[in-house]
């Protein structure tokens, strides 16, 4: 579409129903083995990620619900120093959870995340934007080490934010997707989890 042309309604469900976000998980034993992979689409970006893209793009501050519930008001400049990218063990970037209650707009946390001392989380990797077949996105990915000593199921995936109100540090929850039946990780595995934000033009 034309800068100046007039959008239809259906037009403008089709561009909202084709900003997606692209999950791929793959388990690997001790030896590097595949033996489970996991791939799946969902559109499950929350109310804190459209606040936050609200407040960069206008220059305005906005209003997240933090870790723990309560809403916090972030400047222009505190939104703009976003920070995805965590290291081993902090809870920045791609987490997981145990719980199947479904998303809601308004999620703030991950119901029953797993602790580090079931999942070894690995630092956070990205990858730089691309483009496939009128389909724009870019990659993070995360690595982490089932050191329970049990199989672990995960039920959901998050993504963590690192966002500073004058001096305090606080997590904001952008993304929360809910995996129907689970998804294993045996004992000793690797789980690579792998999130594109997508959109076709």
């Amino acid at each position: 579409m034309h800068n100046g042309d007039s959008m239809s309604k259906n037009d403008v469900l089709k561009h909202i129903m084709v900003t997606e976000v692209e999950h791929e998980a793959i388990v690997t034993d001790k030896k590097g083995r595949v033996i489970n992979v996991l791939r799946f689409r969902a559109r499950s970006w929350l109310y804190n990620f459209i606040a936050w893209l609200y407040g960069v793009l206008t220059n305005n501050s906005a209003d997240l619900r933090v870790s723990g519930g309560s809403y916090v008001t972030f400047t222009p400049d505190e939104l703009k120093n976003i920070y995805l990218m965590g290291g081993a063990g902090e809870v920045y970037g791609i987490m997981w959870g145990a719980d199947s209650s479904s998303p809601t707009p308004t999620d703030y946390d991950l119901v029953s995340p797993y602790t580090e001392s079931e999942l070894a989380k690995h630092a956070m990797t990205a990858a730089e934007p691309a483009v496939e077949e009128g389909t724009s996105y870019f990659t993070l990915e995360r690595k982490t080490d089932n050191v329970a000593g049990r199989d672990i199921v995960i039920y959901e995936v998050g993504l963590y934010a690192r966002l500073y109100s004058y001096t305090t540090e606080y997590a904001v929850l952008l993304l929360r997707d809910v995996i129907s039946g689970g998804f294993t990780v045996p004992a000793d595995a690797t789980l690579t989890w792998r999130i594109k934000p997508k959109v076709t033009t």
